[in-house]
């Protein structure tokens, strides 16, 4: 032992003192199911043996791949529709160790929820959202073995090889063996630890095992964005592109061994896209765009995606949208009214499409004349422009275009990333004005191709400052 080690936890000591006192020389070589953990997402753990008195334990994570940490926690009354936990904060508290090696263990998938989450959600007295209350642990479903709780989540982070370990130690080798790609076992594996799940069901649950970071790839991207980075944090950065390079690839190659489910995922969203057909779904947003007033949760809901949730938020002046594979929002003092509540409706319908080959047949959402975009460079008059929707215009003034990736040439002189924003009478001047967003705002979805139209009338503008301006340089001359 040296200095270095001498503070360290031999785990394995503590593994080898508890298969001693279990008497569990056999089932000690399974050691390797600690793995089948995670180490971040909130899972409460107990022994279910019959002569057991165990506590619900919060798994804090693996140690070593031998044992796993555990910190107490306390049952918490405050609802009846979910099991709340808090952990504990006494004196009397301290880390434990639970060394996992057979079946006689249940476990609790639980998220940590705000007093505010604990009322609205999960049925919590209403006080909590305005009286001085804990972060607590909610239970989404009830006590379940290993395998139902950890296919539930994908199996977590845990490796390929550790999964299939487990499906054969679990007596399910059989069902996988014959299967190739990991998508397929691990969908076999979900299917059968809840055959209650539908397609979309299955679907969302095997999607958490590659979940998308694109956001933060174009955030490491934008051009603004590095010039705020020191040298050793772009270094940071280059190294770990092949990394991440790796990330994508096996993502993409997951992804495709899910296309026969994601066809059956189709059919189940198409039959709920053609039971909210109705008449407001049929006209689109264009159709309302004369009146702000109109523009409720309940006639926008008629716009997103299936199983998606609409939400006004008056306080913080947002349209936010929650759809089956994720949420967002956006501000109406930055983009305007109707301009925030379009630009939600098309990152929504894009993922959408993307994840289930639905396409948005709604008219407005895509080929809106409100917002008719465009990426590329502009040259003319203006000031610098840094944005999510980079430009805009007011009366006769110049339009503002911000520098993209397309070849998009327009009328002024603003430099920064973002789109054109097209006018148009029925939002009026003010709210046009409302759609130039700030940099922190530069995740918008894919839009829509520039017009023929727009684009030959924005050509016969730049020909008009160009001789403009070449006449006044002759005249100066002359002069």
């Amino acid at each position: 032992m040296s200095p270095l080690t001498s503070t360290r936890l031999h785990l394995e000591a503590h593994l080898l003192r508890d298969i001693l006192n279990r008497q569990a020389w056999l089932d000690g070589e399974n050691s390797w199911l600690v793995n089948m953990f995670p180490n971040s997402e909130p899972i409460l753990l107990r022994r279910v043996t019959p002569a057991s008195t165990d506590e619900w334990v919060l798994v804090n994570g693996r140690c070593d791949h031998t044992a796993l940490c555990v910190w107490p926690v306390t049952a918490v009354v405050l609802s009846h529709t979910h099991e709340m936990f808090e952990p504990l904060v006494t004196n009397t508290a301290k880390v434990d160790y639970r060394c996992v090696y057979d079946r006689q263990w249940e476990l609790l998938t639980c998220i940590w929820s705000s007093p505010a989450q604990q009322v609205e959600d999960y049925g919590a007295p209403r006080h909590l959202a305005i009286a001085p209350a804990h972060l607590r642990l909610v239970c989404l479903h009830g006590p379940e073995s290993i395998g139902k709780a950890a296919s539930r989540q994908a199996f977590w982070t845990t490796s390929e090889k550790d999964v299939v370990k487990f499906a054969v130690f679990d007596g399910l080798g059989h069902l996988i063996e014959p299967l190739i790609d990991f998508s397929l076992k691990l969908e076999v594996l979900v299917r059968y630890y809840h055959p209650e799940l539908n397609d979309t069901d299955v679907y969302l649950i095997l999607l958490k095992r590659v979940a998308e970071d694109s956001a933060l790839e174009d955030v490491t991207e934008d051009a603004d964005f590095q010039e705020l980075l020191d040298r050793s944090d772009r270094a940071k950065i280059e190294d770990n592109k092949p990394k991440r390079a790796s990330q994508a690839k096996y993502r993409k190659a997951f992804l495709k061994g899910l296309e026969p489910l994601k066809r059956k995922v189709c059919l189940e969203q198409k039959a709920e896209h053609d039971r909210m057909t109705c008449e407001a779904r049929a006209r689109g947003p264009t159709y309302y765009m004369h009146v702000e007033e109109e523009w409720t949760v309940a006639l926008v809901s008629n716009w997103a995606p299936p199983f998606s949730r609409m939400l006004l938020d008056s306080f913080n002046a947002r349209w936010r949208l929650s759809w089956l594979f994720g949420d967002v929002s956006r501000s109406w003092n930055l983009h305007g009214y109707f301009a925030s509540c379009i630009a939600c409706l098309r990152i929504a319908w894009e993922s959408h499409t993307f994840y289930t080959g639905l396409p948005c047949d709604i008219p407005g959402v895509f080929e809106d004349p409100v917002l008719d975009h465009g990426r590329g460079r502009g040259r003319g008059r203006g000031g610098r422009a840094r944005g999510g929707l980079a430009g805009a215009a007011v009366g006769d003034a110049d339009l503002a275009v911000g520098r993209g990736r397309g070849g998009r040439r327009g009328r002024g002189v603003a430099r920064g990333r973002g789109v054109d924003v097209a006018l148009a009478p029925a939002l009026g001047a003010l709210e046009v004005v409302a759609a130039v967003a700030p940099a922190a705002e530069t995740d918008v979805a894919p839009l829509a191709p520039v017009s023929p139209e727009t684009a030959a009338a924005d050509e016969v503008a730049e020909a008009d400052i160009r001789r403009s301006s070449s006449s006044s340089s002759s005249s100066s001359s002359g002069s």
